[in-house]
C-alpha cells in the first residue's frame, strides 16, 4: 500500500520507518502516473522492509516540503535510510533502474 504524505506526515514517516521512497508527483503528470504501477508493485512486494510514500506536487498541503527539498522537476523521487537523504532521482524511472537503487538497502531477491 502506498502511503500519501504532507508537510504534516512527511517527516514521522520518514523518522518511522528505516527505508522510505517519497514519490513526489501531481496528477497532470504524465510521467508521473507512468511511475504508479512500478511503485505499487514496490509497495506490495517489499512492504515489510520499504514504505513508498507520494506526495502531491501541486497541493498547498505540500508546499513546504517541496521547498524544502528544492523540487524543481517532477517526478522526483527521494530515497531516505534511516531518517538519512540518500538519493534524489529526477525523471521517470524503469523498474531495472529503481531495483539497482533499492537493492542496496532492501531488496536481497533479486
Amino acid at each position: 500500500m502506498i502511503t500519501e504524505v504532507t508537510d504534516a506526515t512527511i517527516a514521522q514517516t520518514i523518522a518511522d520507518n528505516s527505508v522510505v521512497l517519497v514519490d513526489i508527483w501531481a496528477e497532470w503528470c504524465g510521467p508521473c502516473k507512468a511511475m504508479l504501477p512500478i511503485l505499487e508493485s514496490f509497495s506490495d512486494q517489499y512492504g515489510d522492509r520499504l514504505v513508498v510514500a507520494k506526495l502531491d506536487a501541486d497541493s498547498a498541503e505540500c508546499s513546504e516540503t517541496v521547498k524544502e527539498y528544492g523540487i524543481r522537476s517532477i517526478p522526483t523521487m527521494i530515497l531516505f535510510v534511516n531518517g538519512e537523504e540518500i538519493q534524489k532521482m529526477v525523471g521517470a524511472k524503469d523498474r531495472l533502474q529503481l531495483d539497482l537503487l533499492l537493492g542496496q538497502h532492501i531488496i536481497t531477491d533479486i
